[in-house]
């Protein structure tokens, strides 16, 4: 009687036990059809945030530009109003000879201050030694010697800056050349600024009347156009300033 009760009770548990255990369901994990579905969905979300964040990296490049072309166009007239400033007057020409003026070898004189368009601008600044001191021309000090800087925008849109020496001793000013023929003993000139698209000069008396020709100006106007296009857009900055020259 014992062994038989034993038994049964021992079958009773086993059923117990298998009543209780987790039965394989077919709602179980996911269908095949569900995971192509999520992953399709996934995918379409990664694309519209992929385009979202694209975007406004574009917007972000497009308002970088305008902002540095703006910033380029203030230093670059800038540098120019601080060479007027320092000069003693425009010249008709370049007084000094340049090797590579417009008309050389023929005419090594042949840089003329213009209004445009592009302007041209020839300035007459004083001759400096090393220690920054003015290289006077007589011992009374009644005048200095003077060094040629001309304004110019070559093919490419770029605005230089060259340096044409007086070979008085203790200068120490160097002439400059074009890029393509710089060299150790002749520097290359001096890069302004890009994406030029215009160069305006206005020759002005002191009571403010236009002067007949640039060397008889008291002031000059400049204004600078500069035009980029980035991603598609364009880009357009204009700054104008006025200087007067210290004669």
């Amino acid at each position: 009687m014992l062994g038989r009760s034993a038994d049964g009770n021992r079958r009773r548990r086993r059923r117990d036990q298998a009543c209780c255990l987790p039965s394989a369901s077919p709602q179980a994990g996911f269908s095949l059809v569900e995971l192509i579905i999520a992953i399709t969905m996934m995918g379409m979300l990664a694309v519209v945030v992929s385009e979202f964040y694209s975007q406004r990296l574009v917007d972000y490049a497009r308002s970088y530009s305008q902002i540095l072309l703006q910033t380029n166009t203030k230093q670059a007239v800038e540098t120019m109003t601080r060479d007027i400033r320092s000069a003693q007057n425009v010249e008709l020409n370049n007084t000094l000879p340049d090797d590579n003026s417009p008309g050389a070898p023929g005419n090594l004189y042949s840089w003329q201050s213009t209004t445009g368009s592009p302007a041209v601008v020839v300035l007459a600044v004083p001759a400096l030694d090393g220690s920054g001191n003015l290289l006077y021309v007589d011992p009374l000090h009644s005048a200095v010697y003077t060094n040629n800087l001309v304004y110019y925008i070559d093919g490419s849109g770029i605005l230089y800056r060259r340096t044409i020496a007086n070979p008085v001793a203790g200068n120490a000013a160097v002439t400059t050349c074009p890029p393509a023929l710089a060299s150790p003993a002749c520097p290359p000139d001096g890069k302004v600024v890009e994406d030029v698209a215009d160069l305006q000069a206005a020759y002005i008396r002191g009571g403010g009347a236009a002067a007949a020709t640039p060397d008889e100006a008291d002031l000059v106007q400049i204004t600078l156009q500069q035009t980029r296009t980035s991603f598609g857009r364009s880009y357009n900055s204009t700054l104008a300033s006025q200087a007067r020259l210290r004669n």
